[in-house]
């Protein structure tokens, strides 16, 4: 099956605007949206959980064999959910320049990706969404658009720093192999639409221009319009990898949960979960309290 990726015309269209708007209020990356998110499959790190061993890496996820052949890593990925579930608290990461950067300038690709999107609906913010019926899945889109008030695609807004970076995320049509298709497939899964739209925001000369800025960012905003063009690509869900991802949370999920209730090696516990000979009741209570109807498969 060949994952169907077009890249869309953009439109030159400028929104008038009677007064310059204000930074909107945070929905993520709040106190809030972490213990949301604290033990539970994210999007952000769901690339890692989608890693093959080499045998794995050589097939196509249509194949069912491939879902069990996990790379070595994902041991202290479920290791990681495991704890957080067990002690019920998030540990604050150090934040990157890089980050900081990225988190300054979102209301200014917001502003540039509303008038990309003129006619086709209007973006709004959003937090942690979880998986129906799923709650420990869920995923963190950067909007997502509506139409009439219909949920009709997720946003995804990346802003680069570097030429290598913004080369990763727009010199090929996104694919399986892009560094953020997994985390835009989860976003899809989770607000039950089949499209999304991948926002790259191009570097610019000095990113510390933005942020050291103490003002308003809107104050920036035709700065930011002149040195940093943004592309646009619109983001087929594809049935099939979707099921693969779902596949793999189950079976981390599993994993958790044995460990959890009988201890032991985790890695002992894991491996046994795929092969079937570890967690064959849990595996059943979490296979059972999900629907497949609920995920656009």
């Amino acid at each position: 099956m060949t994952l169907q990726i077009n890249k869309i015309k953009t439109s030159s269209l400028i929104v008038p605007q009677t007064s310059q708007p204000s930074e909107p209020e945070q929905l993520q990356r709040t106190d809030k949206w972490k213990e949301e998110r604290n033990g539970c499959w994210n999007g952000s790190k769901v690339k890692n959980l989608m890693s093959c061993n080499n045998k794995g890496g050589k097939l196509s996820w249509d194949m069912p064999e491939k879902i069990k052949m996990f790379s070595s890593g994902i041991i202290s990925q479920v290791y990681e959910i495991a704890m957080q579930r067990k002690t019920g608290q998030w540990i604050e990461i150090a934040t990157t320049s890089d980050m900081k950067y990225g988190t300054r300038v979102e209301p200014l690709i917001d502003v540039i990706a509303s008038e990309l999107m003129v006619g086709k609906g209007i973006i709004k913010e959003v937090g942690s969404k979880p998986f129906k019926d799923f709650p420990t899945a869920r995923a963190s889109s950067d909007g997502v658009l509506y139409n009439n008030g219909v949920e009709i695609a997720t946003c995804e807004k990346k802003a680069c720093v570097s030429w290598s970076s913004h080369y990763k995320r727009t010199f090929e049509l996104m694919d399986e192999k892009s560094i953020d298709f997994w985390q835009t497939q989860m976003q899809m899964m989770a607000w039950g639409v089949d499209i999304g739209y991948y926002f790259v925001a191009s570097p610019p000369k000095d990113k510390f221009k933005y942020l050291n800025y103490d003002g308003n960012i809107m104050d920036l905003l035709e700065d930011f319009k002149k040195e940093c063009s943004v592309k646009v690509q619109e983001i087929k869900a594809s049935p099939f990898h979707q099921k693969a991802l779902f596949e793999r949370i189950k079976i981390c999920e599993t994993a958790v949960n044995a460990w959890l209730d009988v201890g032991g090696r985790l890695d002992d516990v894991f491996w046994g979960v795929v092969d079937g000979t570890v967690g064959v009741e849990v595996a059943k209570k979490v296979d059972d309290s999900f629907n497949p109807g609920d995920v656009p498969f």
